[in-house]
């Protein structure tokens, strides 16, 4: 299963670092690639991971959910 999330806020390398870890944490998730310069994180996991895990998990990391698909 692959999402996209739309983040705002990651401003540099280290943003998309954070929000990296921070996805990484949420169970069921595999890999995560962020890229600050189009703000975007994509998660792949091995099983069903619910929306609200992936919008608190980059929320407490200190940024914003524009979208998940």
């Amino acid at each position: 299963m692959t999402k996209t999330i739309m983040v705002g806020g990651m401003a540099c390398a280290e943003c998309a670092e954070k929000v990296r870890k921070a996805l990484e944490a949420v169970a069921g998730v595999e890999s995560v690639f962020a890229e600050q310069s189009a703000g975007v994180a994509v998660v792949n996991a091995n099983a069903p991971v619910d929306d609200a895990a992936l919008r608190a998990a980059v929320e407490g990391a200190g940024y914003t959910v524009l979208s998940i698909c």
